[in-house]
This record gives structure tokens, sequence and C-alpha cells, in this order.
């Protein structure tokens, strides 16, 4: 069999159920994605079009159904699958009707049946192709449809006007009874994602765009510590340069993360007590940190958030490389701090949307802005990285660390961040929570050469350290 050079997209509201389907189809070579929210579907398939969508019939806001309605509308050229977790309501006419489903799995998906449907044209059912006119025939199906969109419309119509009809003969008391705050419509969820990730492409591809940017000091800063052979009297004579720069550092070096028994008052002094490597690691933390901020209210608590996660990952980063011996690691602590510079990026367009007046009166669901950033940080960030004409290696770390796919083809760095990423999501320091059993495969433990004992080790020093990384760097 021809292994088929499609792309497939899956959703399932149990993002590990999902990553295990993904692995299975992996095997015979198809390049898989997975979501386990509508919004995160929707801004994914903007992003990348894919010639298969794989869908549960049960979904945490809506049914698999009605999703794979909306993707026949919005992107007819996918194919659309259903895997049936839960009974259906609808028999196979009403779904090939409705949906458009060329193919329902009901004992599990198939990865062969897969392969061979996206090499196919026709409607499916429980896992075996069968062809239109083994159902109703090209002409009738069409007929069939075009008879019940119509229909719909009508239905529609009416419902609206009964809609306005009780709105209108509505008592006071009955108008109170209204929830202020009803449910999001799936639909129009997905409609705000579309518009939203379309906005912001183009502001990013805009001439008048101002993107994030480091300090000057900041750029200055990472060219000295990326010599191996950078002194401390450089990299202290440039710090002093910044007003403020080296009270900060200084700060840090006497918080809880690094306090001894006496006191640090200057650069020389942290350098001899904590080594050139942690206090290189201090300023660059410093100098990031003045990027996570936001004149939004709305958006503070979630720039904070993503602060702290990029803080853990760095010194998770950090705890592998000593405890590993790694060679070459010096830049690991930063790739670390810049790994989701991509989705700072996203907060930063999103609040630049707002403040315009198409999206100033609109709210913005945390799903929404959580699918948003799933299905653009990479490249955001890609170019973030080539904008500040970082290594090569820093481009692999920001574009790959969430790649699943390849984790025993990529660079020690990635690989490291990857398993920093996790490892801080299964702590519960990051936006996105943890449903990936990989933390734990031996794919990953092979990748890095790391024994399980290792792994807990590892585990348990970011645990500790994780009060005393908020105390330092995000004081109350």
């Amino acid at each position: 069999m021809a292994s088929p050079n499609g792309q497939i997209l899956i959703l399932n509201a149990k993002k590990e159920h999902g990553e295990a389907l993904a692995m299975n189809l992996r095997r015979f070579g198809l390049e898989v994605a997975v979501a386990s929210s509508q919004e995160d579907a929707v801004t994914r398939l903007i992003q990348t079009p894919a010639d298969m969508v794989i869908c549960d019939t049960q979904l945490s806001q809506d049914t698999g159904v009605s999703f794979l309605s909306w993707v026949r509308k919005e992107f007819p050229i996918s194919l659309r699958v259903l895997v049936e977790n839960e009974p259906l309501k609808e028999n196979c006419e009403a779904l090939i009707n409705k949906a458009g489903v060329c193919c329902i799995f009901r004992d599990g998906v198939e990865a062969e049946e897969v392969a061979r449907l996206l090499a196919l044209e026709g409607a499916v059912v429980q896992g075996s192709p069968i062809s239109v006119d083994q159902t109703m025939g090209v002409d009738k199906l069409k007929e069939h449809c075009q008879k019940l969109e119509a229909e719909n419309q009508v239905l529609s119509q009416q419902v609206q006007k009964l809609r306005d009809h009780i709105q209108h003969g509505q008592s006071p008391q009955a108008a109170t009874s209204v929830k202020p705050n009803p449910a999001p419509d799936p639909e129009e969820s997905a409609r705000m994602a579309v518009s939203l990730s379309r906005a912001m492409e183009q502001l990013m591809n805009s001439e008048d765009i101002v993107l994030p940017v480091l300090p000057e000091v900041g750029l200055e800063v990472q060219k000295l510590v990326a010599d191996e052979n950078c002194s401390f009297e450089a990299l202290a004579e440039k710090v002093e340069l910044e007003q403020g720069l080296s009270a900060r550092i200084l700060q840090v070096s006497n918080s809880p993360m690094y306090a001894g028994l006496k006191r640090i008052r200057n650069l020389q002094q942290a350098v001899a007590r904590l080594g050139l490597r942690e206090t290189r690691n201090i300023v660059q933390a410093v100098v990031t940190q003045n990027l996570f901020h936001t004149r939004s209210k709305s958006l503070s608590n979630l720039m904070s958030k993503l602060w702290l996660h990029s803080l853990c990952a760095a010194y998770s980063n950090e705890n592998i490389a000593q405890t590993l011996q790694i060679p070459d690691s010096r830049d690991f602590f930063m790739m670390g701090l810049l790994h989701d510079i991509g989705k700072l990026v996203v907060v930063r367009l999103v609040d630049d949307l707002l403040k315009s007046k198409e999206w100033a009166d609109k709210g913005i669901s945390k799903d929404i802005l959580r699918g948003l950033m799933t299905a653009h940080h990479h490249d955001f960030g890609l170019r973030i990285m080539q904008k500040w004409q970082y290594s090569k290696s820093f481009e692999e770390v920001v574009s790959q660390h969430n790649d699943d796919a390849n984790v025993y083809g990529n660079s020690e760095a990635v690989v490291v961040t990857y398993f920093s990423n996790l490892l801080t999501r299964k702590l519960g320091y990051s936006l996105v929570p943890y449903e990936s059993p990989l933390l734990d495969s031996e794919i990953l433990a092979r990748a890095l050469n790391m024994t399980a004992e290792t792994r807990h080790l590892l585990e348990k020093t970011l645990s500790g350290q994780i009060s005393k990384i908020r105390e330092s760097y995000l004081p109350q």
C-alpha cells in the first residue's frame, strides 16, 4: 500500500486519547495534529487545512456531527470521519446529508483504512468503504441535500420569527429570569476564532506591526553570553550601564532562590557565590522579564502565568543539563525562557485587536485565546527569533518544542525543552493542561538517555524550586 502524504486533524475532548490515536497513525507515515477543543481545531485548520478531520461523536461543548457539519461548510475539501464514542442518533443517510461523513469507526480507528481513505472519494460507513452509488447516487444525493438545506432555511426563518414574537411579548418578570451569561455558542466561537486568526495574520504581515523587542542591553547581553570566552568583567560592565538592572539582579540573587548566610552586595560577590553560569542565567531572566507585561488588566493574569511557566521551563532545562552533564548547554536556560515567546506575541496581538473598533465590544473566551496560541505560537515565535537574529538552535526550540511526532529525531536542546514543557504542565504551571503520557514514555527516556529514577529526581527538584522561583521573580 502506498503511504499517503496527507494531513490529518484529530479532535478529541480527551487529548490523551487523541495523542494515542495520533501515534498509531504516524506509524503509517501520516502527518497528524491533535486538538482537544473546537476552538483549537478551528485555528489549526486555518493555519494548516487538513485533508481529513477525525472527530469523536461527543465533544465537550457540542456533538461531533455538528462540528463536522461546520467543517463541511468552511473546509469542504476535507474528508470527515466520525469515531463513535457514544451511540449515534442519526442514521447513515442523515450523517451523509448533514455532515458529509465519509466513514464511521465503532471499534477503534484502523490506521490502514484511514490511509486508504485519503486516496479515495465517496462515502464510507462502519469502517468499510461504500461508493456513493451504493447509497443513493450522486445526483440524487445532491438533490436531497439541496432540498434539506431549503427546508432548514424555512425552519430557521420560522424559529427567528418565534423568537422575535416571544421577545416583544415578554413580561418584565419573564425578562429578568433570562440568564445573564448564556453558554457560548460553539459555531459563534468558531467564527470568532477564524476572524481573529485571520486578523492576527494580517497584523503580523503588516509593515506597521510593532513586535516585542528585547531592550538593547538585553540583546547586547545575549551576544556576550553567546561567546564562550565571555568574561565576567565584560558582562558586569554592560549590565551596570542599564539603570535599575543591577539592582534587580542583586534583588534576585538575594531572593529565596539563591539566598545564603550573607547578603550579596555587588555583581562580583554574586559571581563568587553563584558562579558565572548561574549569574548569567539571572541576568538573562531579569532582562527577559521586561517582555512579559501588558497594560490590559484582563490579560495581565494570563501574562503572569505565561512568565512563571517560562521560568519553570528554564530552571528545568538547567536542572536537566546539570544532572545529565550535557555539554554545550549554556543556552538551555535562555531557551526555556523563550520557548513560548510566540504565545506572548499572540497575547500582544489580541490586546491590540481588542483596542480596535471592530473588536472593542467583543469578549474573547479563554478557550479561543488558548486555541489561537496553540495554532500560531510556533510560527510567530520563529519569526521573533529570526527578527532578533538568534541562532538556529533557538529557532528549532521555539518552533519544535511541542513536536510529539519526532521526539527521538530532534536536537538535544529541543528534546530537553520538550521534557521541561511537559513537566511544568504536569506540576500545574502551564496555560495548557497536562494530558500527555509522553513524559513517562520510553521514546522520551531513550532520547535523553534518562532512567525513571532520574526523571523522578528532576520532577522532585523542580517541584521544590517552584515556590522559590515564584517568590524571587513574581513578588506579591
